[in-house]
């Protein structure tokens, strides 16, 4: 049995649904027919916000080890095996057909709008670029944690099991946690809901963040929302910079342009929009429904 997985959420745990045996056979039957091989991988290797492509794999009660990860017409096979590219997008376009109702009808309409652009194609990774110069607010909140990518990408499990909101939070409890998870958050999918289901954690409105924050007080995070489909969180660093978590993806610095992040109403957020600063105060209790991935 395979399952799919839509990759596109970041606080939101990604759309998932198995394939019928009838719809397996019908997939691999498409995955055999692309048959270029290519040395290039997915754009969406280097994480991003939005619509990140399908990942289709054995399912749990599955005795096979299928596992495909297939965005701009390209089918990746994992590592060690050579990748395959189709001259358009049409298995992406089938694998969004299988969900039915497994996703909303405003999940379906962004993807099929993202199927019909053109896709940049990743030939060489570059997941570390040089870091530009950047005008960041260094010191603005003396308890602002360190820019320590490697505490939350070196381990496959914390990875997968955490999302923005934890990162965001500083805290690793590997339960992709969610706003007013327990209130019954997170509800509603639009700015004011999300702010108010933080506020219920604990965190606290603000409207800028250029006041300096004492020891003790906490740090600036920042919530913007792709309205019906997901939230994000971003937190700002030690360093006065901004970084985050794309949901099942690791920790990065950089925006939608791959651009160090001064200031996340000012980024490239793709298709989502800037909601409010808050501050991320000491006693804050989050939790989460377990990981999507």
């Amino acid at each position: 049995m395979l399952e799919v997985v839509l990759d596109i959420c970041s606080g939101m745990p990604n759309p998932h649904w198995v394939l019928s045996d009838s719809q397996e056979e019908k997939f691999l039957s498409k995955v055999k027919a692309v048959t270029t091989p290519t040395l290039s991988k997915p754009s969406s290797v280097v994480p991003k916000l939005g619509y990140r492509g399908f990942i289709v794999r054995s399912s749990h009660c599955s005795g096979s080890g299928n596992s495909f990860f297939i965005h701009g017409g390209i089918v990746d096979f994992g590592q060690f095996r050579v990748n395959r590219k189709a001259d358009n997008r049409d298995l992406e376009r089938w694998l969004l057909d299988s969900a039915k109702s497994y996703i909303s009808n405003s999940i379906r309409t962004e993807v099929n709008n993202e199927l019909g652009k053109s896709s940049s194609i990743l030939q060489t990774l570059a997941l570390d670029p040089p870091q530009p110069q950047v005008d960041c607010l260094a010191g603005q909140a003396a308890d602002a944690p360190a820019y320590n990518p490697g505490l939350w990408n070196n381990n496959p499990v914390t990875v997968s099991s955490n999302n923005c909101y934890n990162y965001a939070n500083n805290y690793i409890d590997n339960l992709f946690a969610q706003p007013g998870y327990g209130r019954g958050g997170p509800g509603n999918l639009a700015c004011p809901d999300c702010q108010q289901n933080a506020t219920a954690d604990g965190l606290v409105a603000c409207n800028d963040v250029n006041n300096a924050l004492r020891a003790g007080e906490g740090w600036y995070v920042a919530l913007v929302i792709n309205p019906g489909i997901d939230y994000h969180w971003y937190r700002q660093d030690n360093t006065g910079c901004w970084s985050h978590k794309q949901g099942c993806w690791p920790v990065t610095d950089r925006d939608n342009s791959g651009n160090v992040i001064a200031d996340p109403q000012h980024c490239d957020l793709g298709a989502y929009v800037f909601c409010t600063y808050m501050i991320r105060p000491p006693g804050v209790a989050i939790s989460g429904g377990g990981s999507p991935c």
